[in-house]
This record gives C-alpha cells, structure tokens and sequence, in this order.
C-alpha cells in the first residue's frame, strides 16, 4: 500500500529520479537560479529548502549530510560560506518558482527556479 508516499517520481525508475533531483540541486547550488520544468522545480523544492536550512545549522554533521547530496566539498563549502549567512534571518521560503513560457514541442510549462536571497558576483 501507498500510504504517506507522495513524491513525485517524475516518470523515471528510483535511481535516476533520484540523480535528477540531486542534479538539479548542485545546480541551484552552482548558479542561484536555474530554467526547468514545473514538475522537476517543485520535486526539487523540498530538497533543496532542506540542503539551505542544513547551511545555516553550520556544524559538521550538517556539512556531512549536505555531502551526501551535493557530492562535492567545493559545493559544501560554497553553501555553506556563501548562501548559507544569505538567509540568516529568514525561517522559510529560500526559494521561488517563477512561470515562463510553455516549451515548444511538448508544451510543457517552464519555470525559472531560484533562491529568494542571491548572492552578486
């Protein structure tokens, strides 16, 4: 039975859903903003609000389970030095989903999805 398992698993088997997902999180982490689909921008909402929240606890089991998503010290230490103090003094909402146009050839709706607090380079 189904109970309380309501992921979206974006049509894809376990493995690859879950590389879609870590993926599209080491992007955000990367560019701050990113142009994907709206069913792949709200799969990824929860994770990526997760590895953000992890960023601002700054401890070393924080950076570990961070690790385990990322899969890079770079990106680690660049969530945590660089976008982690960004939403110190904010509870929620590190994120944001913005609709663009439908894309051509299957019309699917795009959306540019982004952290609410972005650094300038």
């Amino acid at each position: 039975m189904r109970h309380a398992d309501k992921r979206s698993k974006l049509n894809r088997f376990t493995s690859w859903n879950k590389a879609t997902l870590n993926s599209l999180a080491r992007n955000i982490v990367i560019h701050q903003s990113i142009t994907t689909t709206i069913s792949r921008a709200k799969a990824v909402r929860p994770l990526v609000e997760r590895l953000v929240s992890l960023a601002k606890k700054n401890t070393l089991a924080a950076k570990r389970q961070a690790f385990r998503i990322l899969g890079s010290h770079n990106l680690v230490s660049g969530l945590f030095n660089d976008i982690g103090p960004l939403f110190d003094k904010r509870a929620s909402g590190f994120t944001r989903i913005i609709n663009l146009k439908k894309r051509r050839g299957d019309n699917a709706q795009l959306v540019v999805f982004e952290l609410t607090e972005r650094k300038i380079k």
